[in-house]
């Protein structure tokens, strides 16, 4: 099974992104994901052309950074689960 994930909604809630650049807290939740050892597909809000960038490494090939940009990451994901 694949978990899914609202990446943003899930920083906020742990408060990661306090002390941290944007970058640096999507990289910290790639990197707890990853520790998880399941497949997650991680879905972020990126409302602008070039908004969020890209996660600073790819941290397994078990954890799918997606970028939304037509959308939300909430209406993406219950687009994808139709």
């Amino acid at each position: 099974m694949e978990y899914w994930v609202d990446g943003y909604n899930l920083i906020l809630r742990k408060h990661w992104n306090a002390k941290a650049t944007l970058q640096q807290a999507r990289d910290r939740l790639l990197s707890a994901v990853t520790a998880l050892g399941v497949p997650v597909r991680v879905f972020f809000d990126a409302s602008k052309p070039g908004a969020g960038g890209r996660p600073s490494g790819t941290p397994s090939t078990k954890v799918v950074a997606t970028f939304v940009r037509d959308k939300s990451a909430d209406d993406a994901i219950a687009d994808a689960l139709r």
